[in-house]
């Protein structure tokens, strides 16, 4: 029987961290419930009339002859009837278990694969219904809670209500996607930041407003599920009759722009002669442009000397391990300490605190504790510049929840 660790194998990578996911995942999930003659049980397709996985009823005699008293009432024949039927009890037992071990491995594999939609199940064990709350309206009609949203926004306005004024309907509107596309937040945050920073006095007005920024999620979501495909997010930012430019070519007025800002640059990177040079054609020409660099550039050096600083204070716990509730994740800050790492192919953002960190991959990390031995850490996070080591109170909660659930299904 295939087990959990089989299963994550097969599906590296596949995280349903948003509705365009969901049919490489959901597809996944059904190849390994089908090989286990599971599907029927939990497709989410099926609203009512699923059957039920019910362990077999062990045979008895009176349902040989329901008038005998005891076993030895049977004649000759109704005993081989009684033990051919004890054969298929036996058999179907057996189907039962493997079923329910490859109930508690799917169970496994949905609680490390659902990103952000955690909290979507944490109250619900059947993983039948598990399947039916991820494919719940909410995920994947995204166009009819966009076009809902547009109007009671559209409404608020016209009331006048302080809590629709400027960007703030923006803002509300990326904290609610988050959950469903965080690279699409994440992308237009970090935009909000560097105009607010770097952009011209009246920034706000030709910032997307809240119905503006819901009509190109909902235009990058539509892409994204045509074309199911990892690059496909990015053509959802072109403008309307805009030239497009290569990404190389089109500086970046950001305190961690590589050309712009030489500390910020990693070690081993060689800057394109051709971007640099257009760059000091565009600094020479421009004299806001100029002032925009020397500013980040300040801005980059503050930071520098503040992490610096940060650094050295906190230096004590470096190399410490200390439980943390608010995170919901293990972190450690030494390579060197795991047991077992897989890097990731893009490094992830972390935010810790008002600083921006990124995790490089994952791995198992043994710690030691202060009453002697060693504790193992599964699924730690990577992080170099993190001020210290964290063991997340809450991942063991997760952890102990997870393992209670398997040991009942078993």
């Amino acid at each position: 029987m295939s087990s959990a660790l089989d299963l994550d194998g097969s599906s590296k990578g596949t995280v349903l961290n948003g509705p365009c996911d969901w049919k490489q995942w959901i597809s996944i999930i059904k190849k390994f419930a089908t090989s286990h003659s599971l599907w029927d049980f939990l497709d989410p397709a099926v609203k009512e009339g699923k059957p039920v996985l019910q362990q077999p009823v062990e045979p008895t005699f009176r349902q040989i002859n329901h008038e005998a008293s005891d076993l030895v009432d049977l004649t000759s024949e109704e005993f081989r009837r009684l033990e051919f039927l004890h054969t298929q009890y036996r058999s179907k037992l057996q189907g039962y278990r493997d079923q329910v071990k490859a109930l508690a491995s799917l169970q496994q594999h949905i609680v490390k694969t659902i990103g952000n939609y955690y909290s979507t199940i944490a109250e619900e064990h059947d993983v039948a219904k598990q399947l039916a709350l991820l494919q719940s309206p909410n995920r994947t009609k995204i166009e009819a809670w966009v076009t809902q949203w547009q109007k009671v926004l559209t409404e608020a306005k016209q009331l006048g209500l302080p809590d629709v004024q400027d960007l703030r309907p923006t803002q509300d509107f990326l904290q609610a996607v988050s959950s469903i596309n965080a690279p699409f937040t994440d992308y237009w945050v970090n935009k909000m930041e560097d105009e607010a920073v770097f952009g011209k006095p009246e920034w706000k007005t030709d910032f997307p407003d809240g119905i503006k920024i819901s009509e190109i999620f909902e235009r990058a979501h539509r892409i994204k599920a045509a074309n199911n495909s990892k690059g496909s997010f990015g053509a959802a930012f072109q403008g309307k009759g805009e030239k497009s430019e290569r990404k190389e070519d089109k500086p970046k007025w950001s305190s961690n722009c590589f050309y712009l800002i030489k500390s910020a640059r990693p070690d081993g990177w060689t800057p394109d002669q051709k971007v640099e040079k257009k760059i000091k054609e565009i600094l020479d020409s421009n004299p806001w442009a100029k002032k925009m660099t020397e500013k980040a550039q300040d801005f980059k050096k503050k930071e520098m000397e503040k992490s610096f600083s940060t650094g050295k204070a906190v230096y004590p716990l470096y190399d410490s391990f200390i439980l943390d509730s608010g995170s919901d994740t293990h972190i450690c800050n030494n390579r060197s300490r795991f047991l077992d790492y897989t890097a990731l192919a893009e490094p992830k953002e972390l935010f810790a605190g008002d600083s921006q960190l990124q995790i490089l991959g994952y791995g198992t990390v043994r710690m030691k504790l202060e009453e002697g031995g060693l504790f193992q850490l599964n699924e730690v996070a990577f992080v170099p510049k993190f001020h210290t080591n964290i063991a997340s109170s809450t991942a063991f909660l997760r952890r102990i929840q997870l393992e209670s659930t398997i040991w009942t299904r078993l």
